[in-house]
């Protein structure tokens, strides 16, 4: 009940961002609980407007009001429209057996558990006397009945590495990163030689070793086999680029996708004042690189019987504005990225191609991202933006310390602008608190609401991204099943966010989690889900927290906490990427 209620308050957060009026005198009442016909009384009898209503599958009782927006207890001003999220019953999922694929080689069980309408989870190496390659164990067993589409975790026998005691034996060097020439010389010099070498598909410098096994560091034996995998080039998919619908009628966006090798996803419709349907958003965004045959879902104005003429003209602007920057893109000339007027930020940094450059960080993640610190005991040095440094939050510029509380942020922005006193750079933080990884999953609102927020600021088609820092995971570490699931998606929203964002060479920080206490009992399983990203994923590194001073919770970092791990992102950013 606890997660099912923090999920609909965080999808509340990205759908809706506009606060109350500032001059309210009318207090929302609670329509948490009531059906919707008493709720629609309520609001009309507290001189409010009903506002959209969207359904929720959900436990509770059908038919009942489960989130409302603004929440009980705002002041708002008169006639101000109440948003409603009505329960409805639960769908009873389709359950699948799980196939006994004990014994089998990885590629076997992987066909076996795909044809059972499975797919195949997290792969666990261990030492064992059976054959190498041959399944160990499966989780869910055999014969167990589980949700379609469900993962199965396996467990491989690996070979038994003869690693020997400190002092005695061959040390093994480090060989990432070498070509397998250069890394068939240094181990040969310190003694040993090159095993089985295998290749893999990857982002990473083709011909480069990307895994070796023992890692460094290792001991073992004099002239021991050093099995290395190398990289090779990833397929290439013939793609396409998502065309600008906003403002197109509905025939003309199918035909634009249909025109651009695309086809036409989810459509849905909002209520605006506008005399004949258009499109209002679309997902993907405008300039978005897509596989081909990929869907675009679209958002449809639903015209309402107080429409009148002038909003046509309107309408008519924003076609030939979206048009303008149509041809300005083929033309391939840089300039700021486009906003509908509502959304358009207070000021945008100017880009200079010649004689400066853009850098853009994207801070996103839950409570400690978002920050306890409290700004007025920030030191003075800090409480001053640097002059080179713009910070957005919700699509909107703002003032970096102008909050009550502060995150990474501040001293994230000094050490960059430091590092980086000629450039000109733009923050962009999205935060929910209290959020899980699988709510920042492609298609799922928080995932959606960062790409939204992110496409406010700057076009991703033509202004790149240098860094991603990520810190999330205590949500997470409350329960065995999250924690179960944690490796598999980070991973997915690591990879999706960069192929989304065309960021596929910036640098990836994740910042490690709070140490293991009773609230958060799979502590050590999220850490090793983040170690394991920064092991699978170029351009990954994690960054080590646990000396960070804390409040007295222990789980949130304190004034000089958040501060140090500001410090921390950025160093390792100039580190890697300076110069």
């Amino acid at each position: 009940m606890g997660l099912t209620y923090r999920y609909f308050c965080t999808l509340l957060f990205v759908l809706f961002t506009l606060s109350p009026a500032c001059y309210a005198d009318i207090t929302i009442p609670n329509l948490v609980g009531l059906t919707l016909e008493k709720a629609k009384q309520h609001i009309k009898d507290n001189g409010l407007s009903l506002g959209s209503i969207k359904e929720q599958r959900t436990s509770q009782a059908e038919g009942t009001i489960i989130v409302q927006a603004p929440s009980a207890g705002k002041k708002v001003s008169d006639n101000y429209p109440v948003r409603l999220i009505v329960a409805i019953p639960l769908v009873k999922p389709k359950m699948v057996t799980v196939p006994d694929v004990k014994g089998m080689t990885l590629s076997q069980a992987k066909s076996l558990i795909e044809s059972a309408n499975l797919h195949l989870g997290e792969i666990i190496k261990r030492k064992t006397t059976m054959d190498v390659g041959k399944i160990y164990s499966q989780s869910p067993v055999k014969g167990k009945q589980v949700i379609i589409n469900g993962n199965v975790d396996l467990t491989v026998s690996a070979q038994i590495d003869t690693e020997i005691p400190e002092g005695v034996g061959v040390k093994v060097p480090d060989v990432l990163g070498l070509d397998l020439e250069s890394a068939k010389k240094k181990l040969e010099h310190y003694g040993l030689t090159v095993g089985a070498i295998k290749k893999q598909k990857t982002n990473r410098p083709t011909g480069s070793i990307i895994v070796q096994a023992p890692a460094a560091n290792a001991r073992v034996a004099e002239n021991y086999p050093i099995r290395l995998v190398i990289a090779i080039p990833l397929d290439k998919q013939k793609t396409t680029i998502v065309p600008n619908l906003q403002g197109m009628s509905l025939s003309q966006a199918k035909a634009a996708i249909i025109a651009a090798n695309l086809t036409l996803g989810k459509i849905t419709t909002h209520k605006r004042k506008m005399p004949t349907p258009e499109v209002l958003s679309q997902s993907p965004i405008k300039g978005k690189k897509l596989i081909i045959n990929s869907k675009v879902d679209l958002v449809i104005s639903e015209p309402t019987a107080t429409d009148n003429p002038p909003s046509l003209k309107k309408n008519n602007a924003i076609a030939d504005k979206n048009k303008r920057n149509q041809e300005e893109k083929q033309r391939n000339v840089v300039k700021k990225p486009h906003f509908r007027k509502e959304e358009q930020p207070k000021s945008m940094p100017e880009v200079s191609t010649e004689t400066e450059r853009l850098r853009v960080f994207v801070l996103a993640g839950q409570s400690n991202m978002m920050g306890r610190g409290t700004t007025s005991r920030l030191p003075k040095h800090l409480k001053k933006p640097p002059k080179n440094v713009a910070f957005y939050t919700q699509g909107r510029k703002r003032e970096l310390t102008n909050y009550q509380y502060f995150g990474p942020e501040v001293q994230f922005a000094h050490s960059v602008s430091e590092a980086f006193p000629n450039d000109k750079i733009i923050i962009i933080k999205a935060v929910a608190t209290g959020s899980s990884i699988s709510q920042w999953q492609p298609a799922q609102p928080l995932y959606e609401g960062l790409l939204r927020q992110i496409s406010f600021v700057i076009d991703p088609a033509k202004i790149s991204i240098d860094a991603i820092v990520w810190m999330q995971g205590e949500t997470d570490a409350r329960n065995a099943v999250a924690a179960k699931q944690y490796a598999k998606n980070l991973n997915t929203f690591i990879r999706s966010l960069r192929r989304d964002l065309h960021a596929e060479n910036s640098l990836f920080l994740v910042g490690r989690i709070t140490q293991k206490n009773n609230n958060f009992p799979m502590v050590d399983e999220i850490r090793k889900a983040q170690d394991q990203a920064d092991d699978i994923n170029p351009n990954t590194t994690v960054i080590a927290t646990d000396n960070l001073s804390k409040l007295q919770d222990s789980v949130h970092f304190d004034n000089n906490g958040l501060i140090e791990l500001g410090r921390r992102f950025a160093n390792v950013f100039v580190k890697n990427r300076k110069g």
